[in-house]
């Protein structure tokens, strides 16, 4: 234990509430033997004495008459907290009980239980968390919520909600106080779960091969955030604030950070996506799903289609920071949608089809990712439950574009093998879409899938797929379409930004070695006379 002597009369004052807690208190004699017997502190006021039941102490008596000094001590939730030795002013009966009235101690020996003891921030004190790790591109920046010796909690935003999906489970931490101070320490992942009133993450880590130096400027931080805990729920604000929140109001603000994704659309629709994935973390927790948020999702989806459809197709290859299944649900939501809008499908139809899209293949990630037909059908059915347990749903909905996605004209798909004359118009569109979207993310003979491969494999197999819906796809997006690479005669490589009205490629922005745009490439947009002069494109591989 680490032991600490408080004079501070202000320090004194708040310690001494520990007395009045549930674990109660004890008195002992200060040159005893160091046997203590248990009594109830029943009044404290700064400067007053002490008023103190001590009906079950053999040696209150003989201690009052020959003025021997005795002491208090406590054990807090975090500290062991004893008084200095004082005398007893008087002993009398009150209500029945010995009663006696020690003096206010002057100071208080506080022993700290240094690894078990967990300093909680009030929601104003701020303290900036930075997690790196060497497989992500982007660090995530989240508030620390309590530190203690041995590990803290942090509150990150919604976008870490894949943090302890991956092989890595250390990581770098930066604690960044608003008064200047931080430290640098490494931390293992030891917890990760959905805050579900505001779908933020909250992680908790253990500190890995703690040095001397950071291990005293540990304890420095986890004491002030502590004694600024209790200014604050004392509300004793005369006293200064720790010097790790002061702020300096002449000091020069950060500097802005850098736009993380290609375009101010793709950083819109990663806020989707990452909606998908804080409902896939739900499901994993074994809560339900939170039908409000998937309902902003869909909506905000659809709105985003309606201001810029081809900009919310490129910006579908700008995610790579999701996982395969959330980036496939929300590709096959965005198509299935974009086609509904332009076929005039009514908007609360046009909502539940999205939302139905962008879960669909969830139930891959909660059943594992079985290819035995049981399997198959125990993922479809299981995410197929979820959704039915969101009252705005309708059953309907659910059952062609999550059940029936996987169905095929000639029976030979899943879950359930139905056929061409028990499927939908809308299950026959959502096969196709789904069918596409897939094809181009997986080349069964390996190598880069294309475009151009995947409409002349499924233009051979109408006794599976519907050939209206095929055909309605290919024209819609066009050979080239947005989201493509492409090569140029010279060689030099592209993706395919904006089409015009005859489906011809209008815009390009160049690939540079790169595997996602961003915003940087993204400003060196091709267009126009440049776009002629780079010659006929080439695809390369679907980029969907």
């Amino acid at each position: 234990m680490d032991v600490t002597l408080e004079e501070n009369p202000g320090e004194v004052q708040r310690w001494l509430g520990v007395f009045q807690e549930a674990r109660g208190a004890v008195m002992g004699l200060a040159e005893g033997d160091g046997e203590c017997f248990p009594v109830v502190v029943r009044h404290i006021a700064a400067g007053e004495p002490l008023l103190v039941d001590v009906g079950s102490v053999p040696f209150a008596r003989s201690a009052f008459e020959a003025q021997r000094p005795v002491q208090l001590s406590s054990f807090g939730s975090n500290a062991q907290v004893t008084t200095s030795a004082e005398p007893l002013l008087d002993l009398a009966m009150a209500e029945g009980k010995l009663t006696a009235k020690l003096a206010y101690p002057q100071a208080l020996t506080v022993k700290w239980r240094r690894n078990e003891f967990r300093a909680v921030l009030r929601h104003e004190l701020v303290c900036k968390v930075t997690l790196r790790s060497g497989h992500a591109k982007e660090p995530l920046v989240g508030t620390l919520r309590d530190l203690s010796m041995g590990g803290c909690q942090v509150v990150f935003p919604p976008q870490a909600v894949y943090l302890d999906d991956g092989e890595v489970s250390t990581y770098d931490l930066n604690l960044k106080f608003a008064g200047g101070d931080d430290l640098s320490i490494r931390g293992i992942l030891r917890h990760c779960e959905i805050v579900r009133e505001d779908s933020r993450v909250r992680a908790g880590f253990q500190f890995e091969s703690v040095n001397h130096a950071q291990d005293r400027q540990l304890w420095y931080f986890v004491r002030e955030i502590e004694r600024e805990h209790a200014r604050g729920a004392q509300e004793d604000r005369e006293r200064p604030a720790s010097p790790l929140f002061a702020t300096d109001s002449s000091a020069a603000p950060e500097p802005a950070e850098a736009p993380t994704h290609a375009t101010s659309m793709a950083h819109r629709l990663s806020a989707v996506a990452t909606s998908v994935g804080v409902q896939l973390r739900l499901l994993k927790q074994g809560e339900k799903l939170d039908g409000s948020a998937i309902s902003r999702a869909a909506d905000t989806l659809l709105r985003l289609l309606e201001a810029d459809r081809e900009e919310v197709l490129f910006a579908l290859i700008c995610l790579p920071e999701q996982p395969p299944v959330v980036r496939h649900g929300v590709a096959v939501a965005t198509r299935l949608a974009d086609i509904g809008i332009s076929l005039n499908i009514p908007r609360d139809a046009l909502k539940g089809m999205t939302t139905c899209a962008l879960l669909h293949d969830l139930g891959a990630e909660l059943r594992g990712g079985g290819m035995t037909p049981a399997a198959r059908a125990e993922q479809v059915f299981c995410i197929a439950d979820r959704l039915r347990e969101v009252r705005w749903l309708s059953p309907v909905m659910i059952a062609e574009v999550v059940e029936q996605i996987n169905e095929r004209l000639d029976g030979r798909g899943y879950p359930l093998g139905l056929e061409g004359n028990k499927l939908s118009e809308l299950s026959k569109l959502a096969a196709v879409v789904n069918t596409i979207d897939a094809a181009c993310r997986i080349n069964p003979e390996g190598g880069e899938e294309t475009f151009g491969r995947v409409a002349t494999r499924l233009a051979t197999q109408e006794a599976a797929y519907s050939a209206k819906w095929v055909k309605l796809f290919f024209e819609r997006y066009g050979a080239l379409p947005v989201g493509a690479r492409v090569a140029a005669p010279d060689g030099e490589r592209y993706w395919v930004r904006r089409l015009d009205e005859c489906r011809r490629v209008a815009q390009l922005v160049p690939c540079a070695d790169q595997q996602v745009p961003s915003a940087e490439l993204v400003a060196r947009s091709v267009q126009g006379e440049a776009l002629a002069d780079i010659g006929e494109l080439r695809e390369v591989t679907a980029g969907l």
